[in-house]
């Protein structure tokens, strides 16, 4: 019997030895196979477009993907192509998108899409674009760029209680003085010089001390107010040229909604016009709420061409 039992343990032994590699070669190959099942034919079609809608024909269009072949193991592919006189082009891979890059002289380098949905494509190319519905890109074709556009801007985390705050975009924002252009809050005895005043005030605030509701969504207003002028929001691709009139002198509003699936963050830019001397420019606002800590993330970017000219185009792209 013990015999027995002994020639079964070696026997169970011998088995778990052998088997054991075949089990982890199974495995393996099993994984591989879900991996590169991750790759797909994907077909772009698009149509690249400049500032004024006409077409850009020989653009530069490099494509960068990558081929899943196994675990831990993936091949980065490049593949080119140029825009024909309508400006489209037609590309087709095997794998995942990764990127696509624009390049054509007199143009900023690389585009901006019209519908951020695209980014979607590689998980099913085929319901994204086609001939008749292609993807559409915008580039800058450079005009008459301002070399000493003024930049200037500030970003803190800041109160949600309503209280307003004020930035002075006028003021040379340079290494030596990096405290000269900031948010400061404005009270009854502190009115600084302010061509832009934000604030943002959180409804339920009452919520950050409440332990069941703090990480709910909230309800929250963001202002923005030009005093010494006006403003008007602009959802334009490349806003770089403002209108001459139309500004409005009343305060901008909006209100966020607890059920807006994008309710914590809010990104708007504006065309801005300076009176006495009268000054145009572009400010982008970004305000990101944090009601866990009771506190919201304000940042005021703005170009001015101190001129007076209505050009706002820059030198280089802005990096917003």
């Amino acid at each position: 019997m013990i015999i027995v039992m002994g020639i079964i343990v070696v026997l169970l032994i011998a088995a778990a030895v052998l088997f054991k590699p075949l089990s982890l070669l199974f495995v393996n190959w099993r994984i591989n196979q879900d991996v590169r099942s991750e790759n797909h034919t994907c077909r772009i079609f698009a149509k690249v477009l400049d500032q004024d809608n006409n077409p850009v024909e020989g653009v530069n269009v490099e494509l960068r993907y990558f081929v899943e072949e196994g675990f831990y193991k993936r091949t980065s592919k490049n593949a080119y192509t140029t825009t024909n006189r309508d400006g489209r082009l037609y590309l087709k891979f095997w794998g995942r998108f990764s990127g696509l890059g624009f390049s054509k002289p007199g143009y900023w380098r690389g585009a901006m899409f019209e519908d951020p949905s695209w980014m979607e494509f590689g998980a099913s190319p085929e319901t994204k674009s086609s001939k008749s519905n292609p993807i559409v890109f915008r580039m800058w074709r450079v005009e008459n760029p301002v070399a000493n556009l003024h930049r200037s801007g500030d970003r803190d985390f800041l109160t949600p209680d309503g209280t307003p705050y004020g930035i002075d975009l006028t003021v040379q924002l340079t290494e030596r003085t990096p405290d000269t252009v900031r948010l400061t809050r404005l009270t009854p005895d502190i009115t600084p010089s302010a061509t832009v005043i934000v604030s943002a005030k959180n409804l339920n605030r009452e919520w950050s001390k409440d332990r069941d509701k703090k990480y709910n969504p909230v309800d929250w207003v963001l202002t923005v107010e030009v005093p010494n002028g006006g403003l008007i929001q602009t959802d334009e691709i490349f806003p770089y040229r403002p209108p001459e009139t139309g500004y409005s002198p009343a305060k901008w509003e909006l209100q966020v909604n607890a059920t807006d699936p994008n309710w914590k963050e809010v990104k708007k830019r504006f065309y801005i016009r300076l009176d006495n001397p009268t000054r145009y420019g572009l400010i982008q606002v970004t305000a990101h709420m944090q009601p866990i800590r009771d506190t919201v993330l304000l940042t005021v970017s703005g170009l001015l061409n101190l001129s007076g000219s209505r050009n706002l185009e820059p030198d280089r792209p802005p990096n917003w």
